[in-house]
């Protein structure tokens, strides 16, 4: 095949639940010039036998091993032995939504002679396509100017020429979480503009272990503070401004307090940086303490008027007791009246037996 048109990349670690339905979303596209590049990222599963199942209907699949180095460098193995003129990186669990969507993107990239085109993003939930509400919807086909992107994520959704990404030496870094939008602001930052076509082009899906971050806290943060260097640019202002209240976001959801001094010994060589985090901290820090400060009044409101209901009950039970009291004072009263009467009836009748 010389004439290859996109180089479709696949990381592939354990994915053998979905890794057939991605695959097939690729075989039905219509663009037929492509090669998937299947890297193989040190699975324990069944992944690498499906991919050789594979292999056997359509030698456009070419095969890699690795050991379990993460997807960022499972990407940039494809990366380097791919030969197409553009680059379509998809995950294993994931899939290409229209039959046509690689053959349009290519098309697109051809007619605007760019070195990136961007498309439309879908969440895949139980199945089901739902809308991405975090990032821009594309609605025209249209050219767009890089600060027009957004903020740097879901790079699923482009393609790009590879010779723009090896002229400017564009890889991903050895992050477990995050190298992916350091990936995207690196391009962002270099190109000129982006081609866009209003097609449904990706489907993403979304798991659990979107929400596990804590055994890579260190990488997540440390691609945050890639992106706000890549992107330190007047005509990036907005983007990093919205990114840095991601960046806010992640902090409060996934850094616990105690870590906070952890993080910072790892920036301490770098004063400007030390300083940019440290006062990041501060700041939440002290709307921390300014929702500690609102929790425990509203803590003590509360224990306030349970001690006030409380009391209430209290009084409540004492008057009943009272209530009780008086109301047995008043029978006690009652029978004491009526063993007097009884006791002045018993004396008539003695005198009345005495005078007989």
């Amino acid at each position: 095949m010389n004439d290859i048109k996109i180089s479709v990349i696949i990381p592939v670690y354990n994915k053998e639940k979905y890794l057939g339905e991605c695959l097939d979303s690729i075989f039905n596209q219509t663009l037929k010039d492509i090669e998937i590049i299947c890297v193989n990222d040190g699975s324990t599963d069944n992944s690498f036998e499906i991919l050789k199942e594979y292999k056997k209907k359509d030698d456009r699949i070419k095969i890699f091993k690795q050991l379990n180095l993460g997807a960022g460098i499972a990407r940039n193995t494809g990366l380097m032995i791919s030969q197409g003129k553009y680059i379509s990186f998809i995950d294993a669990d994931d899939c290409f939504i229209e039959n046509n969507a690689l053959e349009l993107m290519f098309n697109s990239g051809e007619a605007t002679n760019s070195n990136m085109v961007s498309a439309n993003i879908k969440h895949l939930i139980n199945d089901k396509l739902e809308d991405c509400e975090f990032i821009n919807y594309i609605d025209s086909e249209v050219v767009i100017s890089p600060n027009s992107y957004g903020i740097p994520w879901y790079f699923y959704k482009n393609i790009f020429r590879r010779k723009f990404l090896l002229e400017n030496h564009i890889s991903f870094p050895n992050y477990k979480r995050g190298e992916d939008p350091v990936f995207l602001a690196n391009i962002l930052s270099k190109i000129d503009y982006i081609a866009t076509i209003p097609i449904d082009y990706y489907g993403y899906r979304l798991s659990d272990n979107e929400r596990k971050l804590y055994s890579h806290i260190m990488d997540y943060f440390q691609h945050f503070i890639d992106v706000f260097k890549i992107l330190d640019d007047l005509k990036f202002y907005q983007v990093h401004h919205e990114y840095y209240k991601e960046f806010i976001k992640f902090i409060k959801y996934f850094v616990p307090k105690n870590y906070m001094n952890t993080i910072l010994n790892e920036y301490e060589h770098d004063f400007l940086l030390f300083k940019f985090i440290q006062s990041t901290f501060e700041l939440i820090l002290n709307e921390y303490e300014h929702i500690w400060l609102s929790e425990e009044n509203e803590r003590i409101k509360y224990e306030n008027k349970k001690i006030k209901d409380e009391n209430k009950k209290i009084k409540d039970e004492n008057k009943k007791i009272k209530d009780e009291n008086k109301k047995i004072k008043y029978e006690n009263k009652k029978i004491k009246d009526e063993n007097k009467k009884i006791k002045e009836k018993n004396i008539k009748l003695k005198n009345r037996e005495n005078e007989k």
